[in-house]
């Protein structure tokens, strides 16, 4: 527990300071290295770990380039295909995750009220369970999250460029364009109609490349619908600021300034109906949604009193850090993540690379 607790520290400290919220390029740097050293270097951690040597083994030994990047979304096939070439395999993959992550994460978490919070709220659940288990989900998150911090002065087309590219990471990236569309200067009925065009069409790409079958195995069988009590307690964890915009509306525009993150929390309002039946697919694209949560968390503080935002900040830091707690004290899901092991305390003889030398 203690690296866990070591590792939010960097993080929890700055972020009582509420009179000082700007992240700082030494504190952005402090906080890049930790997360980047931290995830990127991990050595058996996380849920997934198997699953991803598994992958990168895969690449390694397949017979053609073709079939190399058919193993995964063609973005990160092509990541593990480099990989196998850098002689330590699956950390590199990490390593390159890792930094597109916390770039994309402290740079949302700067166009927050208050960044240093913004960003220690992203550590219990984007950082620790999802970065640290998720590869591919957490690398198109991170991209999209540099989407999101330039949303409002970006054109069109470098949205849509950089959430294909995080689509090529995890094809469920490509959501996000419902976003480009929403906000399209056109008749509602036009965005209808593109909205229909675009799941037909991204329905119709990913049935060809076998994904949907790949989704319904992974995500909507009943094995997993058995394991999926710990999906309904991540969808809270976006659902349940979303719901702050119709409970606190007259505080909508210090809770969710920004149009995107109104929107964000509308959509996450929307779909969760959907949680209830399929709650394991639909956390997994909430997941995107979370810099919603981010955003509402860093603004929390400003809707009481002057007096009492220290307080209020003191209490929300104290909530974040006993949720990581919780969660690795109490999840099943948690038990990959011990003991901490890190590449660079580890004997070359214990890596696990995923390559055949």
């Amino acid at each position: 527990m203690w690296p866990y607790l070591t590792f939010i520290a960097i993080f929890a400290i700055p972020a009582l300071l509420l009179n000082r919220q700007e992240i700082s390029r030494p504190y952005a740097v402090l906080a890049f290295l930790a997360i980047v050293l931290f995830v990127g270097l991990r050595h058996h951690v996380g849920m997934d770990w198997n699953n991803y040597l598994r992958l990168i083994f895969q690449v390694d030994t397949a017979l053609d380039l073709e079939r190399s990047l058919s193993v995964s979304e063609p973005g990160y096939s092509l990541l593990m295909l480099i990989s196998t070439y850098t002689g330590i395999g699956i950390y590199f993959a990490n390593f390159v995750t890792a930094i597109v992550f916390a770039a994309g994460l402290i740079m949302f978490a700067r166009t927050c009220p208050s960044p240093k919070l913004a960003l220690l709220a992203g550590i219990p659940f984007l950082t620790v369970v999802v970065a640290m288990s998720a590869n591919r989900q957490a690398l198109a998150a991170g991209i999209l999250m540099i989407v999101l911090s330039k949303w409002r002065t970006s054109p069109v087309a470098w949205k849509v460029g950089l959430i294909a590219l995080a689509a090529t990471f995890h094809y469920s990236a490509a959501m996000m364009l419902i976003f480009v569309a929403w906000e399209a200067k056109v008749p509602t009925a036009a965005r209808i109609v593109m909205g229909a065009v675009f799941f037909v069409v991204a329905f119709y790409v990913l049935n060809q490349l076998g994904r949907i079958e790949y989704a319904a195995t992974t995500y909507l069988s009943d094995e997993e619908h058995a394991q999926s009590s710990g999906s309904y307690l991540q969808m809270l964890l976006t659902i349940v600021p979303a719901l702050a915009l119709p409970l606190l509306w007259r505080k909508r525009d210090l809770l969710f300034g920004p149009t995107i993150i109104r929107r964000m929390a509308i959509f996450a309002l929307a779909i969760a109906p959907v949680g209830y039946f399929f709650p394991v697919v639909t956390a997994r694209i909430l997941i995107y949604f979370f810099p919603m949560t981010m955003y509402a968390i860093s603004a929390l503080p400003n809707i009481f009193a002057e007096r009492s935002r220290p307080i209020a900040s003191i209490v929300i830091t104290f909530t974040l850090i006993g949720q990581m707690v919780a969660w690795l004290t109490y999840s099943a899901n948690s038990l990959p993540h011990f003991p901490y092991r890190n590449f660079l305390l580890v004997d070359e003889i214990e890596l696990e690379t995923g390559v055949d030398f």
